[in-house]
């Protein structure tokens, strides 16, 4: 029988070990405002597209609790894996 290993990403490991300093290890313990107020971040929810601004993540209210779920993971990487301000980057680095 063959043995399948599975390799994880870069950015997988990194989640992992973020989740894990914070004491998270069930999927009942992934809350964007819990998760935010931990590291000191803030959560909005208005009636615009998601982003992330000054340290504040915004979450479009339009959208469903999972795509608001969806959305908060990607602008959590924006607030701790990159900088910079989205609003005035170059529309082609925003787009990649």
């Amino acid at each position: 029988m063959k043995t399948i290993v599975q390799h994880t990403t870069h950015l997988e490991d990194w989640i992992q070990s973020f989740y894990q300093e914070m004491n998270i290890h069930y999927p009942h313990e992934l809350d964007p405002l819990d998760i935010s107020h931990r590291i000191g971040l803030k959560v909005e929810f208005l009636n615009v597209s998601s982003r992330c601004y000054n340290g504040v993540i915004i979450l479009d209210n339009r959208l469903s609790p999972q795509e608001q779920w969806q959305d908060f993971g990607h602008e959590l990487c924006h607030a701790l894996r990159h900088e910079g301000n989205q609003l005035i980057m170059s529309p082609l680095f925003a787009e990649l």
